[in-house]
């Protein structure tokens, strides 16, 4: 009998299996027929995009130079109106702009006698004006060749051009000289250059009256550097009616020229100043008075001080030995009403002065016979000498200041143009009076180019003057 335990064993093993991968089968039937889920994700919050407004196209701005002279004696590179002279009032309604410096923007301006100087923004120095004394710089022209020409075969009648032929201690021509400040006293012109040197030209006028550039040479045609001050750092040069100053990096000061009282070419060579209780920080010049201004805000006058000019006490005025009240003062004195102001700008004229401190206050003082230091006129006018004060009507509102030699210019913040003091040169323009007679004196401030309807609105910016004319630097911004 065949033994069936093994095959009923197998059939039993077999049935399990497949029981065992049906029940299988079954759940995963069931698995696949459950609803899926979605996986819970985090929120996503929209991108919002923002439209910017298209960029504005700035305008450019068009900024237009000018230069305009006022009065008589600069009549150079200017259109007279019509069928008028120099000398007519009609001609002196409206400023005359000077045709060759249009388009320049100034640093700053000169004027000496007849001729004038302009430093531009990119250091170039222009001139113009009456040569006859070589205190022009350029234009030099042999004398067949151009009728205009005087004796020393200069051309008198200057027009504008840049001043270029700057010689060195060995009179060599230097190239590309950076010119940052230049200055006109009556007959010679000085500048300073971007390395500190010293330049002067044209001739200085003793007391006697003679002419003398230095040691045996009257004129000068050229700028040539000034050699007692070669390896000198100087920052800062000025010039009276003949006479120079400058200041060096040390805040040593240094002179030469004429007084209206000396004579002698051994006053032509630069001597140190001494005097001061401190270190110099800036210098001015006017007429024959000459100004310093320590780091302690110390102020020191020397020179003319006979008017009143000098801002001086009559205690201060006399000779420490004799007691006598000096006109003029060979060393620098002490001046007590104007130390401790902060005064930043000193302008002096032929018997008064002008004075500009970092609160944009005018403070004037001296001579007041033609309205100079824009005073009332009253009994008390003529003839006196007025302290310093500050000017009620320009009072935290100035800019800059100038003195001619008997009237005074003033820009305001606003930009408008301000003139009193003699006018016998047109120097402040054409200004009739109520019966419209010809105003030779303004004790009252006026204001320039009131009539000029076609310049009101610019902007000045810097000035410059002298006995009987008046140069304004003006911008139009549009």
């Amino acid at each position: 009998m065949v033994d069936s335990r093994p095959r009923r064993a197998a059939a039993r093993a077999a049935a399990k299996h497949i029981s065992e991968q049906m029940s299988l089968i079954t759940k995963r039937k069931r698995e696949a027929e459950k609803p899926k889920t979605t996986a819970t994700r985090k929120a996503v919050k929209p991108k919002i995009e923002v439209v910017k407004p298209p960029k504005k196209k700035l305008k450019q701005q068009k900024v237009s130079y000018e230069v305009f002279v006022i009065g008589d004696g600069l009549e150079v590179d200017v259109t007279l109106p019509k069928g008028l002279e120099a000398d007519d009032d009609q001609a002196h309604l409206n400023p005359w702009r000077i045709e060759t410096l249009s388009g320049i923007e100034v640093n700053s301006i000169s004027a000496g006698a007849v001729h004038a100087l302009l430093v531009s923004t990119d250091k170039q120095l222009y001139s113009w004006g009456i040569n006859d004394d070589c205190a022009v710089g350029h234009n030099w022209s042999p004398k067949l060749e151009n009728p205009e020409n005087d004796d020393n075969n200069f051309v008198v009648k200057t027009s504008t051009g840049i001043v270029s032929a700057f010689k060195n201690v060995q009179g060599e021509i230097i190239e590309d000289v950076e010119i940052v400040q230049a200055c006109a006293g009556d007959q010679h012109s000085i500048a300073l250059d971007s390395h500190g040197r010293v330049f002067t030209w044209g001739t200085y006028k003793d007391a006697s009256g003679k002419l003398i550039y230095s040691d045996g040479v009257e004129k000068q045609p050229w700028p040539q550097q000034v050699v007692e001050l070669e390896g000198k750092e100087i920052v800062q040069v000025v010039a009276g009616k003949s006479f120079d100053l400058s200041l060096d990096s040390d805040g040593h000061v240094f002179e030469w020229g004429f007084s209206l009282e000396t004579t002698g070419a051994d006053k032509l060579i630069p001597r140190p100043i001494f005097g001061f209780d401190g270190k110099v920080k800036a210098i001015f010049a006017g007429f024959d008075t000459r100004w310093a201004i320590t780091e302690q805000d110390h102020v020191f006058v020397w020179g003319l001080v006979s008017s009143g000019q000098g801002a001086l006490t009559d205690d201060e005025r006399k000779d420490s030995g004799s007691g006598v009240s000096r006109d003029h003062l060979s060393a620098p004195c002490f001046v007590s009403s104007l130390s401790g102001k902060g005064l930043k700008k000193i302008s002096t004229g032929s018997r008064h002065s002008l004075a500009l401190d970092e609160s944009n206050n005018l403070w004037t003082w001296g001579m007041n016979e033609l309205g100079q230091i824009g005073l009332p006129e009253n009994k008390d006018s003529r003839g006196h000498k007025f302290a310093p004060e500050i000017h009620a009507q320009f009072q935290g509102n100035v800019l800059d200041i100038v003195t001619g030699e008997q009237h005074s210019v003033v820009i305001k913040i606003d930009g408008s143009v301000w003139g009193f003091g003699s006018c016998s040169g047109y120097q402040l323009g054409y200004l009739p009076d109520n019966q419209g007679d010809r105003l030779w004196e303004v004790f009252n401030p006026v204001r320039l180019f009131s009539n000029s309807t076609a310049h009101l609105n610019w902007t000045a910016y810097a000035l410059a003057a002298d006995s009987a004319f008046t140069l304004i630097a003006m911008k139009d911004i549009q």
